[in-house]
């Protein structure tokens, strides 16, 4: 942020000459003065960009426009609008996927049909409260995409992509913009059964099963299927939002970087899970990151 504008104001009271010079020397010599004149402000510390789960962490002239706006604006939209009771309902109730589902194709007071959906409104209160960028959920963990993905908004009964159209106003309004997206999904049994040997604990049920690694493998290259389509199908995107790289939610993203394979990318098909790690993040090719 810039610095203040300082504001000058002229005194309409006279003094002397002499106690201009009393009031100089008692305001150099006060607590607060001395005090403002030995203790200058901190300067930052130094960031050293690092490498991150074999991921290079962005060099200061990319990211400190980030450390400049200070304030933005996070939008969480999705089918969990419908019913408003926030994105981990599906998680806390616990709703099945199954019926999870009915929240966008039954009609009820509950459904998310979308209706309202303004983008330039967001944007619009975005400026007004002194944001200069936004960030949307693409994907929440119940696997639901506001943009082409295996469950998606493109479908019926919706049929459009909501992305697309954030992201045209949001930059229309001269925002950065910025993108969500989580890897977990609760519609995938294979979330908390990687190996198909171990499921981990869950609300729906889920049990240990050989049929999850093959699961698995689907969600593991959904995942990398819409990153590529969110970084390659809406122009110059400024800021990624990655969410969730732990599995069955618990652990670190550390814990679960063996299956997700940070720092790789994919033009085909993943594999399931890997105990190969690379040491630096492979050249996209045709300029592409998954």
């Amino acid at each position: 942020m810039g610095a203040l504008a300082a504001t000058t104001v002229t005194a309409k009271t006279s003094v002397s000459p002499a106690q201009a010079a009393a009031s100089s020397l008692s305001d150099a010599t006060s607590p607060v003065a001395s005090a403002a004149a030995s203790d200058p402000l901190p300067l930052a510390p130094l960031r050293l960009p690092k490498v991150d789960l074999d991921v290079e962490q962005q060099p200061d002239d990319k990211a400190q426009w980030l450390r400049d706006t200070k304030l933005g604006m996070f939008i969480h939209w999705g089918v969990y609008s419908g019913p408003a009771r926030g994105e981990w309902y599906m998680h806390n109730a616990p709703v099945t996927p199954a019926d999870y589902r009915k929240y966008l194709t039954d009609a009820t007071s509950e459904q998310f049909t979308a209706s309202a959906y303004r983008p330039g409104d967001w944007a619009q209160l975005a400026k007004d409260m002194g944001a200069r960028y936004c960030v949307l959920t693409t994907r929440h963990h119940d696997g639901f995409g506001l943009f082409p993905n295996a469950w998606t908004s493109t479908q019926a009964p919706l049929n459009r992509d909501f992305v697309k159209d954030y992201v045209a106003a949001v930059r229309a309004a001269g925002l950065k913009v910025g993108l969500y997206y989580s890897p977990i999904n609760w519609q995938y049994p294979g979330y908390y059964d990687v190996h198909g040997t171990d499921c981990a604990r869950n609300p729906w049920g889920y049990t240990t099963d050989p049929a999850h690694k093959e699961n698995e493998r689907i969600m593991k290259n959904e995942v990398y299927q819409a990153v590529r389509e969110l970084v390659t199908q809406y122009g110059a995107i400024d800021d990624i939002w990655w969410d969730g790289g732990w599995l069955a939610q618990q652990g670190s993203d550390a814990d679960g970087a063996f299956f997700w394979e940070p720092g790789r990318f994919r033009s085909g098909p993943t594999s399931g899970p890997s105990t190969r790690r690379t040491a630096r993040p492979t050249r996209p090719r045709e300029g592409r990151w998954a």
